[in-house]
């Protein structure tokens, strides 16, 4: 496409992807988690940016409510105005506002406003955040300005899964805000029909982007490597299960979460196994070298969209075993790895490719074909150039969002 855009990335959680998806990205992760939409969001964020257009991303400063009008800030070529949002919440905390707290949601609207009308975009995108959907959506149509939406997770076709403790009518503001968008997009074709099905919203098949990589080096591969946020959804417990019927393979564990209970149990339980090395929190560089010596990267969660950890396994040569999440059949289709189901047929299709290297390997070169070929951030970010053109020129959003909601 010809023509530069201004295109802004509402994203109250995004800081600590734009940093390490920078130049030069830090050692440690100290600007909070990275989520799979932050980091998507960042991804296709820079490479708009580095092809000539204004690219802003508006986080959120819980600290800042008594601040100034938020002041922009480059980072690498991106655009960023933290405004006073709502504290980014630690891996696996709820992030539901407290009962009796419904005023901060009023507040963080008016305060996201400004933002907005600061950031003087031609068009605004969210991903996967339901109640920030609901409000950037309604600020879009009050302003005239187009509002896209990017499903980043299955739970975002789910109307049961837009339900909010403090107000009912976000679920109908949610299935309003997607109905009125100018453009929706899915992250494949089992989510397009979902959204069309439970919203009567059209979608946009855009897969989800990796940027490029040289190929890992050569050299020994050994183990199981499981990567995720330390809560159940993404079943680390069932990881270990699937350790401890493996006594022979090493298991090596990375992920952070909220402190205490849950994550201290799975914490103590890993330490505890004599084959599993137990990691914590990793800064996100460091982790895809740990996909460079890892023989399979397992995956355990219980629901997912498309899991961001499945390309960067699938471009460092690690096929995937995944207990219960094939998003549109690719593994099966494609033959980049294996769904499984229980703990035995899991533990037991592990054994059968580290048995195999042949067959893993195969597996490992296919996976990095298709990422490359369906997944490179170059035909994704020309997909999302077409898009975000279009909804510019077709103007503002056509539907009311009913319920103001926050970001959070």
């Amino acid at each position: 496409m010809s023509g530069r855009l201004s295109i802004c990335f509402v994203s109250p959680h995004a800081m600590g992807a734009i940093l390490q998806t920078g130049p030069v990205p830090p050692p440690t992760n100290d600007a909070g988690r990275i989520g799979g939409a932050e980091l998507q969001q960042a991804i296709v964020g820079r490479e708009l940016a580095r092809r000539g257009h204004r690219v802003t991303f508006l986080v959120a400063d819980p600290g800042g409510l008594d601040s100034p009008d938020p002041v922009p800030e480059t980072l690498g070529g991106i655009r960023v105005i933290a405004y006073a949002g709502p504290r980014a919440p630690e891996t696996g905390a709820s992030t539901a506002p407290d009962s009796g707290k419904g005023w901060r949601i009023a507040r963080e609207a008016a305060l996201l406003l400004r933002a907005i009308l600061r950031a003087e975009a031609d068009v605004y995108s969210v991903r996967s955040n339901h109640l920030c959907a609901v409000t950037v959506a309604g600020i879009c149509r009050m302003l005239r300005k187009p509002f896209v939406f990017a499903a980043g997770h299955d739970g975002n076709c789910d109307p049961e899964r837009a339900h909010h403790p403090l107000n009912p009518m976000v679920a109908v503001s949610y299935a309003a805000a997607l109905r009125g968008a100018s453009a929706v997009v899915a992250q494949g074709e089992t989510q397009r029909d979902l959204i069309e099905r439970n919203f009567g919203a059209k979608a946009r098949v855009i897969p989800s982007a990796i940027r490029p990589m040289d190929p890992p080096a050569p050299g020994p591969r050994e183990g199981v490597l499981w990567v995720g946020s330390i809560e159940p959804r993404k079943g680390p417990d069932r990881a270990l299960e699937v350790a401890s019927a493996l006594p022979g393979v090493r298991f090596t564990m990375v992920g952070g979460g909220v402190r205490g209970g849950w994550h201290d149990e799975v914490a103590a339980r890993a330490s505890a196994l004599p084959n599993v090395s137990w990691l914590g929190p990793q800064a996100h560089h460091g982790t895809l070298g740990l996909f460079d010596r890892a023989a399979l990267y397992l995956n355990t969660s219980r629901s997912e969209g498309f899991p961001n950890t499945f390309l960067e396994a699938w471009m460092r040569g690690a096929p995937v075993v995944s207990m219960d999440i094939d998003p549109d059949g690719c593994l099966a289709r494609h033959g980049m790895g294996l769904t499984t189901g229980g703990v035995g047929e899991t533990a037991q299709g592990i054994l059968d490719l580290i048995g195999d290297p042949r067959r893993r390997d195969a597996m490992a070169r296919a996976a990095r074909f298709f990422a490359e070929s369906r997944h490179g951030i170059d035909s994704v970010a020309d997909a999302w150039e077409d898009l975000l053109a279009d909804a510019a020129l077709a103007g503002g959003s056509r539907g009311a969002a009913v319920a103001s909601a926050g970001c959070r």
